[in-house]
């Protein structure tokens, strides 16, 4: 159902294909939808950003969603939790931490294709993917 969601302004637009109307964060029909759902997309100031649910430990544990953004060919993410924590106040804290990070200066880019070669700091919730 939310596979090519967009959540803008805390109001989940679902794809054309879904003929379904926009859903509120945090409502009934929202933990509704995120039960069967794997991923959506969160509209923010600086782009958008790919919310997944993934699974823990390494098939182990249960289900929890994460939020990730890509910048300057580093991958960021952000552990959001379980269905049941995906509130307006979640999505909002991954909106910032995000949206947030820092633009990395271009003298700090190698010359051999833009590689990153500098580490940002670490937001609360963050860390960063090789």
């Amino acid at each position: 159902m939310l596979e090519e969601a967009i959540v803008n302004h805390l109001i989940l637009t679902p794809a054309p294909s879904d003929n379904a109307g926009d859903i509120v964060v945090g409502s009934p029909a929202w933990f509704a939808g995120l039960h069967g759902a794997t991923r959506f997309r969160l509209a923010t100031p600086q782009g958008l950003i790919t919310v997944r649910k993934e699974r823990s430990g390494g098939g182990r544990g249960g289900w929890y969603w994460r939020a990730y953004r890509k910048q300057r060919g580093r991958l960021h993410r952000f552990y959001l939790g379980p269905d049941t924590a995906l509130t307006p106040q979640t999505l909002a804290a991954a909106s910032a931490a995000l949206g947030a990070l820092p633009a990395v200066p271009d003298s700090e880019l190698d010359s051999s294709g833009g590689k990153c070669i500098a580490t940002a700091p670490r937001l609360p919730g963050e860390c960063l993917l090789q």
